[in-house]
């Protein structure tokens, strides 16, 4: 049975946030079976065109690297940043109650004008 992990890319590298990693495990990637007899390295899978983005990750995971895995989803940008935001990857500096979220054009309190705080994630 394969096992799904979310995450995200970073530096070519995929941090799962969820169980059984939770907390920002790094894992690399590999299209080959836990049982074959091969260096899981010669099928590690590149992630570059994922870069920065979250991802839905279906295999087999032990130690550092997920077996047999594939790549079932890519987020959209408004799905990353949410991503971001719900396991505390993005960055933001705090004056008062105000959040300035990376990438965003303005700063905005998100308790009163929560439209306006998901429209600057974007």
């Amino acid at each position: 049975m394969n096992d799904h992990f979310l995450g995200i890319v970073q530096n070519g590298e995929f941090l799962i946030l969820t169980t059984p990693f939770s907390g920002g495990h790094k894992v690399m990637l590999t299209s080959i079976p836990m049982q074959a007899a091969e260096n899981p390295e010669n099928n590690k899978l590149d992630l570059k065109e994922y870069e920065g983005a979250a991802i839905m990750v279906k295999g087999h995971a032990s130690g550092k690297w997920i077996y047999s895995a594939e790549v079932v989803e890519k987020g959209s940008l408004i799905l990353t940043e949410l991503v971001k935001h719900l396991f505390g990857m993005a960055e933001q500096k705090i004056a008062g109650n105000v959040y300035v979220y990376e990438g965003s054009k303005d700063e905005i309190n998100p308790s009163i004008f929560p439209e306006q705080f998901l429209q600057s994630l974007l």
